[in-house]
Formats: structure tokens, C-alpha cells, sequence
């Protein structure tokens, strides 16, 4: 995948990002499958109310500072990677960082 975060690629869905980034960010997805499959995919488990239930779970989800740090980007690099992986990994998770954004 190319180098961009999931925190970017949110944040793009968010409309949250300057006019320059938002262009590189934008060209990236269009320029890679990957990227745009989980783009979709995104999208796709933030609409799914019962992935939003079952990521709320107090077993599962996510420590709310763990989130907000990853959120604030104050987290480590490793962490923030391990937390990544786990939202590619787990559709729940992913719709709860997402839906959190």
C-alpha cells in the first residue's frame, strides 16, 4: 500500500485536510486498487450499525485514551502501527477508529 496512514486516509474522508495534502492524498487513492478498496471498505463498515455495536462492546472496544492518542497523534509510531494493522484486520475496529475520527 502506498504511504499513507489510515489516520490520513480518514481524515481525507472527513474533508479534514489543507488543500495541498488533500490533492497528494486524493491522487495516491486514484493511483492505487488498494487504496481505494479500503476506502470502500471504510465506508462500507461505518454504514454497518452492527459492526458499530459490536466494536462498542466493553470487552472489545478500543481503550478510549489508546483512541484518542492515535486520534490527537500523540501515540508511538509502533503503536500507532499495531493499532493500524488491528483496523485492517478487524472490520469492528475499524468502524469504531473511523466513526471516531
Amino acid at each position: 500500500m502506498p504511504q499513507l496512514s489510515l489516520k490520513q486516509i480518514l481524515a481525507y474522508l472527513d474533508d479534514a485536510l489543507e488543500a495541498r495534502t488533500l490533492r497528494e492524498v486524493s491522487e495516491a487513492i486514484a493511483q492505487s486498487k488498494e487504496l481505494q478498496e479500503l476506502v470502500a471498505r471504510i465506508q462500507r463498515v461505518t454504514r454497518r450499525r452492527s459492526l458499530l455495536s459490536e466494536g462498542e462492546r466493553e470487552e472489545e472496544a478500543l481503550p478510549a485514551t489508546l483512541l484518542a492518542q492515535y486520534l490527537e497523534g500523540t501515540l508511538s509510531p509502533e503503536a500507532a502501527g499495531e493499532l493500524e494493522r488491528r483496523c485492517l484486520q478487524d472490520d469492528a475496529v475499524l468502524a469504531e477508529v473511523a466513526t471516531r475520527n
